[in-house]
């Protein structure tokens, strides 16, 4: 989030400075699947900021191509005629079809994706609008594109330890001041701005997910994949799956799991994820359900699926309202704290770059 505001201010006038602690992006930034996801998005605000950042990401990808943007869409594999049912009256309530949802039998999906499906798989829901990164070089890459931007500074390996009106001081004491001050610690928390008063009702919590990723295939699948618990968990199909759906099984239900997985160009699959909400010290990672989502894969496509070779936790800042994405809180003159993107961080933070730089441009 912090790496996108950086980049929208950049094409203007503004000098900025980017305080990183890291020597190169981790956290969230890199720990996450690079879906840039419209299919599930709420309607309203979240579906619009969804849009808008994918429109964004492709302005980005002119620049720096590294980002490695795929706009190969999505498949959400149907595998009982009740989440077949979800989709259809999920596409019957998106009249003008702004998320691109078709649906598509086992043969048109080998047709146009050369994928067979399982057995067990009777049709696709296609959402032609989704799209990926590399999450594991998209943020990286931005960001030495901007270091070679003559207006921007970029201080990596830099810890901030206090932030006092609009001045900034990190760990080697050196201090400085600014007209405006972004701060966007993610799931690292407030204690940047904790000179100041944040509302009791600030509307942040954390999630944790486990996520995978395998060795090796030389099998291409070129769309995200994800499954019918998915259509639980993403708010536009939650209605509909509220009707359609029965009780999701054991395994998955008790980690609040669904299945997404995507390739990565060296032919490596991410596999996930898993949702432990507000639970911060949570450090460990439970075999069974990481052995999960590579069976679950398995289970719904007739290709080569690696074993499992990594396994790791995220942790992510997300806003509890549902009506608002994110939040973005002025904690005082000229400092504004933006966080809680969870999620949908790679989905929306290039909305809410423009979000913030309009916000910093309405200043007096």
């Amino acid at each position: 989030m912090g790496t996108a505001i950086a980049y929208q201010l950049s094409k203007g006038d503004a000098t900025v400075t980017i305080y990183e602690k890291d020597d190169a992006p981790a956290g969230a930034s890199v720990r996450n699947f690079g879906l840039v996801w419209i299919s599930g998005r709420r309607g309203g605000e979240e579906l619009r900021l969804a849009l808008h950042s994918r429109e964004n990401w492709k302005d980005v990808a002119g620049n720096v191509p590294e980002i490695s943007l795929r706009e190969s869409g999505s498949l959400t594999l149907l595998s009982s005629q009740s989440e077949l049912n979800v989709a259809e009256e999920a596409i019957e309530s998106d009249p003008a079809n702004q998320r691109d949802l078709h649906l598509l039998t086992t043969d048109e999906v080998y047709d146009k994706y050369q994928l067979r499906l399982a057995k067990g798989v009777i049709a696709a829901l296609e959402c032609g609008l989704d799209a990926m990164v590399d999450p594991r070089k998209a943020v990286g890459a931005v960001l030495q594109y901007l270091t070679d931007r003559p207006n921007v500074d970029v201080r990596l390996s830099t810890q901030v330890t206090s932030i006092i009106d609009r001045s900034i001081t990190t760990a080697r004491g050196d201090r400085e001041e600014f007209d405006v001050i972004i701060v966007t610690t993610g799931a690292a928390g407030v204690e940047l701005i904790s000179p100041y008063a944040l509302p009791d009702d600030i509307g942040v919590s954390t999630t944790t997910l486990v996520m995978t990723s395998s060795y090796h295939t030389e099998q291409v699948i070129s769309p995200a994949i994800a499954d019918g618990d998915s259509l639980r968990y993403y708010p536009f199909f939650q209605p509909f799956a509220a009707k359609h759906l029965g009780e999701q099984d054991h395994l998955p239900k008790s980690h609040g799991a669904q299945l997404l997985a995507r390739q990565l160009g060296d032919g490596t699959l991410i596999m996930g994820d898993s949702h432990y909400y507000d639970d911060p010290t949570r450090f460990k990672i439970d075999i069974e359900i990481a052995s999960y989502f590579r069976d679950r894969l398995d289970g719904l496509l007739e290709a080569e699926i690696p074993r499992i070779e990594k396994v790791w936790l995220g942790t992510y800042a997300r806003a509890t309202d549902p009506i608002r994405p994110y939040v973005a809180h002025p904690v005082a003159d000229g400092v504004l704290y933006v966080t809680g993107a969870g999620g949908m961080g790679m989905t929306i933070s290039w909305a809410i770059a423009d979000e913030v730089v309009s916000w910093i441009n309405a200043r007096p």
